[in-house]
């Protein structure tokens, strides 16, 4: 009876190490991670995020959207990430949904292109979709950009990618 206990004991034991490991690994693995991207591409900066924000803003005032986001309604269907420097640039990432017409595409790349010239901005990573994949999926939330649409975003594939240099 208690070499079964002590097998149920050792079991019990070997369990809880392994979950602790799996969980504690878990958090390491991504603060390796983050810190390997943190080190390769940096950390973007104020003015970074003011860039981003800038790229944003050009893009909702020089094109007219039929559309608003799905999850945030009002809003342009753009977004914008920063970029960051370090080892390597990381450029400033835009995704613009439901421009579909080259020529309308061709137009903001060029305003994009003058944009970035003109404040000497990191290299801008443009891509177009047709349209939004946005699943929404319960209550409506309040974010720093107003009320926002929870949901899920599916799997959605560009028209076009260009890099502004």
């Amino acid at each position: 009876m208690k070499s079964g206990r002590v097998k149920i004991t050792w079991i019990v034991g070997f369990l809880a190490v392994a979950l602790v490991t799996f969980l504690w690994w878990d958090n390491i693995a991504m603060g390796v991670v983050g810190n390997f991207a943190a080190i390769v591409g940096g950390i973007p900066s104020e003015q970074d995020t003011s860039d981003a924000r800038e790229v944003y803003q050009t893009i909702a005032s020089h094109h007219h959207f039929n559309r608003s986001l799905a999850a945030l309604p009002g809003r342009a269907p753009v977004f914008s990430s920063p970029g960051s420097r370090s080892l390597i640039t990381v450029p400033i990432m835009v995704w613009i949904y439901y421009v579909t017409s080259r020529d309308d595409q061709d137009k903001l790349i060029r305003v994009l292109e003058e944009l970035r010239k003109t404040k000497n901005m990191k290299p801008i990573k443009v891509r177009f979709y047709a349209e939004e994949n946005w699943t929404t999926s319960g209550p409506v939330i309040n974010t720093v950009e107003g009320p926002a649409q929870s949901g899920d975003r599916g799997p959605e594939h560009p028209i076009r990618e260009v890099m502004i240099k």
